[in-house]
C-alpha cells in the first residue's frame, strides 16, 4: 500500500486538523467557562457574559459533541442566564428561559428553577396575576411530569402563597440536613426568593435583609450569591 499517495495524506491531514480543533475548541471552551466564572465572581457581570456566549458558540460549532462538552454548554447556559438576572438583562433571560420551559415540556419534564424565575420576570413587569396563575398552573400538572426539584416545588407553591416563610424555611433546612451536609444551598436559595417576593411587593428593608442572610450562610450556590449582591447593589443605588 503507498501511503505516500497524495489524496491519502491530503485526507489524513484534513483528518488531524479536524481532531485538533475538535479538542483545541472543547479546551478552549472549559477555558473560557472558568474565565467567565472568575469574572462573574469579582462582579464583571459583562465580561462573564461575553466568555458564557463564547463557550456556547464554541460547542455548538463542534459537530461531535460528547457528554464533556454537552455539560459545559449546559453550564455555560446556566452562568449566562443567572448573569443576564444580575444585569437586569430581563427579556433576553426571558426568551432564555422560554427555550429552556420548552424544552422541559418537550421531555416531560417538572418544576424547576426556570419556572421560578419567570415568575420572578413576570412580576418585575407588572403581569402578578398572570405570573401567579401560569406558576400555579405548572404545579397543578407536576404530579404527571418526571424530573421535579423538591425544594424549586416548594419554592414556586411560597411564590404563590401555598406555603408560607416559614414552612418553607423549614423544608430546605430539612433538606440542607438530610443531604448530609454543612452546606446551606437550599436555605439560601430559598432566602433569595423570599426576598425578592418582599423586594417585587416594595418592601425593600425586609428584601435586604434576607439577601444578607443569604451572604451570611455558608455554602449558599455560587449563582445565588451573584444574584443577591446585584439586587443589593439596586437597593444601595435607589433606597
Amino acid at each position: 500500500m503507498n501511503v505516500h499517495h497524495p489524496g491519502r495524506l491530503l485526507f489524513l491531514g484534513a483528518f488531524l486538523i479536524s481532531l485538533t480543533l475538535s479538542v483545541h475548541g472543547q479546551q478552549t471552551a472549559e477555558s473560557c467557562l472558568k474565565e467567565g466564572k472568575q469574572k462573574q465572581g469579582a462582579g464583571d457581570l459583562e465580561g462573564a457574559l461575553i466568555d458564557y456566549d463564547k463557550v456556547i458558540a464554541l460547542v455548538q460549532a463542534n459537530t461531535k459533541k460528547d457528554d464533556s462538552a454537552l455539560a459545559t454548554l449546559s453550564v455555560a447556559q446556566v452562568q449566562r442566564e443567572t448573569v443576564l438576572m444580575a444585569k437586569g438583562d430581563y427579556d433576553t433571560a426571558w426568551s432564555a428561559f422560554l427555550k429552556e420551559k420548552a424544552d422541559d415540556d418537550a421531555a416531560n419534564i417538572g418544576i424547576g428553577e426556570t419556572h421560578c424565575y419567570m415568575w420572578l420576570i413576570r412580576v418585575r413587569k407588572g403581569r402578578r396575576k398572570e405570573a401567579d396563575r401560569e406558576l400555579a398552573a405548572s404545579l397543578s400538572s407536576a404530579g404527571s411530569k418526571i424530573g421535579n426539584l423538591e425544594n424549586s416545588v416548594q419554592i414556586a407553591k411560597y411564590l404563590v402563597n401555598q406555603c408560607s416563610e416559614s414552612e418553607l424555611i423549614a423544608f430546605v433546612q430539612a433538606g440542607d440536613e438530610k443531604a448530609g451536609s454543612t452546606q446551606h444551598q437550599g436555605e439560601g436559595e430559598a432566602w433569595y426568593f423570599v426576598g425578592m417576593k418582599y423586594l417585587l411587593a416594595g418592601d425593600k428593608a425586609k428584601a435586604a435583609e434576607d439577601f444578607q442572610k443569604v451572604l451570611s450562610l455558608k455554602g449558599t450556590m455560587f449563582n445565588t450569591r451573584t444574584l443577591v449582591r446585584a439586587e443589593l447593589k439596586a437597593i444601595a443605588a435607589k433606597p
